[in-house]
């Protein structure tokens, strides 16, 4: 019987495995065997300035959250429906998503509800102890293997398949679930690379072979002895059916079709809960999603707001409010530092650009928005602009604006439509010429 290989996270050169990365929208439910093995390579990530950890933020860190859900779903499905799941264990590390607003720690084996062998630690020697029967296809296996996180913990591992060359940890176990195996071992070194030489890739295509080989040996070994008989292609013909199969077959249809139009709609409201929330980018993303949460907070505002670019001059925001004013603005975002002047030199040059080529009657006033320490929670958060990137801004009578207040005051527009709050905040910015924006605060908060 020809077996249905999905792996996920590792890249083997086999014509029996299908491979994917960690953010596919592959199921696993079309697979017999699932090989897993956690990459989180194709999510953006950043570092928290204090800790240096890994950060999941905006999209990615939304992207994941949904990615590593549905994974652990699944996987956890198909084992009660008797299949057999292998996961190798990558470096066991911790980093921080952002969730509901929050950051909260996370980590790389989330997809599991249980997670023993977690102690990071690197080698190569390692010797199987495991169930007899498995020992013949694990030994050929073991070759392939470096563990890279082991457990001391004897007690909290359901089976031990491997353990170190002197015993100290076990690096390899197998947890029976329902009807279905949950194989926890060692990270698997037969990837595929592109910089193979001839010789190495007929090498590299023969161990992926004898790889996949042990793997489906050591499935069936795990699969009862009896197996039910398939049924000949010809008793799929109309005069052989049964009435309640035909009944069965037709709600299966319903089902699939339901669960069809149910992901549609998921999708769909998953793609609102990101509109919704792009104004939280006011709080930690920079460039090009910070410059549309600015954008999207001065349309509450009231203000409208267009990017100019013809070539030649490229502005991040021009900006008009309904009384008549117009801005010039520049965006920047530091994970780590405060604003300098390189952005207030830009948009000095930028006003004066826009100035000559369009010969404007009014002034036009330059804005420069800043979401310096990113990464920090905003009460948190030291001076956001540096000494002389005040002085310049006082000098030259441009607008300083930190986002993590717009967003302060967008937030409560939102809630309550208070339009007049709204011009309240653009009569707070354009009373700002050379110094930092000091919105009002509401009266009262919207519950």
């Amino acid at each position: 019987m020809n077996k249905k290989i999905i792996s996920v996270g590792l890249n083997i050169n086999n014509d029996k495995v299908q491979c994917c990365n960690y953010s596919s929208s592959q199921s696993l439910f079309d697979a017999d065997i699932v090989l897993f093995q956690p990459d989180f390579s194709g999510y953006s990530s950043s570092h928290f300035r204090h800790t240096h950890k890994i950060c999941y933020a905006g999209k990615s860190s939304d992207e994941l959250l949904q990615d590593t859900k549905r994974w652990q779903d699944e996987i956890y499905a198909l084992l009660d429906a008797g299949h057999t799941i292998f996961i190798f264990l990558k470096k066991f590390y911790d980093f921080f998503v952002l969730e509901n607003g929050r950051f909260v720690s996370f980590h790389n084996y989330k997809f599991l509800k249980n997670m023993p062998i977690n102690t990071p630690k690197n080698g190569k020697e390692i010797k199987f102890i495991g169930p007899q029967k498995l020992k013949a296809p694990f030994e050929i296996l073991k070759k392939y293997f470096n563990y890279e996180c082991y457990s001391t913990d004897r007690k909290i591992i359901p089976t031990p398949i491997f353990e170190t060359k002197n015993g100290e940890g076990i690096v390899g176990a197998l947890d029976k679930r329902g009807n279905g195996h949950l194989f926890l071992l060692p990270a698997v070194s037969i990837e595929k690379h592109n910089y193979y030489s001839p010789e190495e890739h007929d090498t590299h295509v023969v161990d992926c072979e004898k790889f996949i080989i042990e793997i489906i040996k050591i499935d069936e070994l795990l699969r009862p002895t009896f197996e039910e008989e398939p049924m000949p292609s010809w008793l799929k013909g109309k005069i052989y059916s049964l009435p309640n199969e035909v009944k069965v077959q037709r709600k299966i249809a319903e089902v699939i079709g339901q669960i069809a139009a149910l992901e549609a709609t998921k999708k769909t409201l998953h793609n609102s809960l990101i509109e919704e929330q792009d104004l939280q980018g006011l709080l930690f993303k920079n460039g090009k999603a910070l410059e549309n949460s600015v954008k999207k907070a001065l349309c509450v505002l009231g203000y409208s707001v267009d990017n100019y670019n013809d070539g030649s001059l490229e502005i991040d925001l021009v900006i008009d409010s309904p009384e008549g004013d117009k801005f010039i603005g520049e965006i920047e975002g530091k994970d780590n530092k405060a604003i300098n002047l390189e952005k207030s030199r830009q948009l000095m040059s930028n006003i004066q650009d826009y100035d000559n080529k369009f010969e404007c009657d009014g002034a036009i006033h330059g804005i420069l928005f800043a979401n310096a320490f990113r990464l920090t929670p905003p009460d948190e958060r030291v001076e956001e602009f540096t000494e002389h990137c005040l002085q310049m801004s006082n000098r030259y009578q441009y607008i300083l604006i930190k986002t993590s207040d717009l967003f302060r005051v967008v937030k409560y527009i939102q809630e309550t439509n208070d339009l007049e709050f709204s011009k309240q905040c653009r009569e707070a910015l354009r009373s700002s010429l050379g110094k930092i924006v000091k919105f009002p605060f509401p009266s009262t908060t919207a519950e």
